[in-house]
């Protein structure tokens, strides 16, 4: 039995690699055999010339009866745009240039049904492009069901993360997951001590640091990010040679 596989998206005549790193072109003949697959889900749709590229691209692969992953986005003037969401307002770190006031005395959390909406509504717009911010996204116990609940739908997705809670289960997880495109994070200053105080913990810099190394080990592709303040001039400089120098 074959079946869509969940690493692409297909945006009109266009089959995008959900990490976005390569897409390619099909003819209108060849998504209309690929509609028909999926309504039908038998082969007899698709012609065997069609079948083979689609085979050799990794586009339809081995799959159990039970799997329907459904590829296709709706083409619309939306199919562009980004949607961000911000799962909560609780963080375990109290940044001074935070906007949201965000820290662990808040208790504000989309649930797992109501984000599922917003995703499924998502799709339905024509929208591919998803990214989840907070708060701190890995704080929120229902997080991961979300991130799982992704892997059967046509969306891309970014995270931003402080990176400060991840264990190394939590990076062998998120290796695994077909739509995660980027995960961003900040570090400010190349320096731990000034880095913790303006993060407000003693702990933030080592820890964001270590989890950037152990997720590029692991093919997970990580941006960073940093403030511009009066005193980390130097710092921003110093910290973009570093991370250059290790392809971050």
């Amino acid at each position: 039995m074959l079946s869509f596989s969940n690493k692409y998206i297909i945006v009109g005549n266009v089959i995008v690699d959900k990490k976005l790193k390569g897409y390619f072109l099909i003819d209108d003949s060849t998504r209309n055999q690929l509609l028909s697959f999926f309504s039908t889900r038998t082969l007899e749709s698709i012609d065997r010339n069609t079948l083979q590229y689609l085979q050799d691209k990794g586009v339809l692969v081995g799959a159990g009866d039970s799997v329907c992953y459904n590829p296709f986005c709706l083409e619309d003037e939306m199919n562009g745009s980004r949607f961000f969401i911000k799962t909560t307002n609780k963080c375990n770190l109290y940044c001074k240039h935070c906007f949201v006031s965000s820290g662990l005395n808040e208790s504000k959390c989309l649930s797992f049904d109501y984000m599922c909406k917003l995703l499924d509504e998502t799709v339905e717009n024509g929208i591919w492009r998803v990214d989840f911010t907070g708060g701190e996204v890995f704080i929120d116990k229902h997080f991961w069901d979300v991130l799982s609940y992704l892997e059967l739908k046509p969306i891309s997705y970014n995270i931003f993360s402080n990176l400060t809670l991840l264990s190394k289960n939590d990076i062998e997880k998120l290796s695994s997951l077909q739509g995660l495109c980027k995960i961003i994070t900040s570090l400010d200053y190349f320096d731990a001590h000034k880095h913790n105080e303006f993060r407000g913990t003693h702990y933030a810099y080592e820890k964001t640091m270590s989890t950037i190394f152990e997720l590029k080990k692991s093919g997970v592709e990580v941006i960073v990010n940093s403030m511009v303040l009066d005193d980390n001039h130097k710092d921003i400089s110093q910290l973009m040679l570093f991370l250059k120098e290790h392809d971050v």
